[in-house]
C-alpha cells in the first residue's frame, strides 16, 4: 500500500474532484464545500474583530515576509506586509472590505510594492481563531486582540464614539 499524497490520484473519488497542490478535496466543481469540517457562509468582518478595536491575524512563517490581516470593529479589513530579519520594516498596507461570501475587495490603486497575486483574495474557512484564505493550507493564526490601533486611526476617542453610537 502506498502512502497518501495530495499529488497522487486517489481511488473512489468522482472525476469532478479537483486536486491541486496545497488544496484538497473540499474544493469541488468550483464551489466551496467544506474545509476541515467547517463551511464558510455569511462571513462578517465585525465578527472576526472580536470585542475590542479589532484583531490581528498572522500567516504562519513561510518566506522573508510577515503577512498580517487586521479586522476592525467597524467592518473594515487591512492587509499589511512586514520584512523579517535585521532590517525588519513595514513594506505596504492595503485597506479592504470583506463581503458576505468571504471575498476581499481591496482599495484601488494598489501601493507600488503590492502585487495582486500577493494579497489574499477570499476567506474560505474559519476554525476557531484560525483563518484560511484562497483554499490554501497555510494558517492565519490570531496574534493579538487590539484595544486600540493608533497607527491606523483607531484612537481612544474614535473607539469611545464607536461604543456610544453602537455602529
Amino acid at each position: 500500500m502506498r502512502p497518501f499524497s495530495p499529488f497522487l490520484p486517489v481511488k473512489n473519488l468522482t472525476s469532478a474532484t479537483r486536486f491541486t497542490p496545497f488544496a484538497g478535496p473540499w474544493y469541488t466543481e468550483g464551489k466551496l464545500e467544506t474545509f476541515c469540517g467547517k463551511r464558510v457562509v455569511d462571513v462578517d468582518a465585525k465578527q472576526l474583530a472580536g470585542r475590542g478595536c479589532g484583531r490581528r491575524y498572522e500567516k504562519e512563517y513561510l518566506n522573508k515576509y510577515r503577512d498580517c490581516m487586521l479586522f476592525y470593529c467597524d467592518g473594515k479589513a487591512r492587509f499589511e506586509r512586514y520584512c523579517y530579519g535585521e532590517g525588519a520594516c513595514f513594506v505596504f498596507g492595503v485597506w479592504a472590505a470583506l463581503e458576505a461570501d468571504g471575498t476581499l475587495r481591496y482599495r484601488q490603486p494598489l501601493p507600488p510594492l503590492a502585487a495582486a497575486a500577493d494579497l489574499p483574495q477570499r476567506l474560505t474557512a474559519v476554525e476557531g481563531d484560525v483563518l484560511y484564505f484562497d483554499n490554501a493550507r497555510w494558517k492565519w493564526e490570531l496574534a493579538a486582540d487590539l484595544a486600540l490601533d493608533k497607527k491606523n486611526g483607531y484612537t481612544r476617542l474614535r473607539m469611545l464614539a464607536h461604543r456610544l453610537t453602537g455602529r
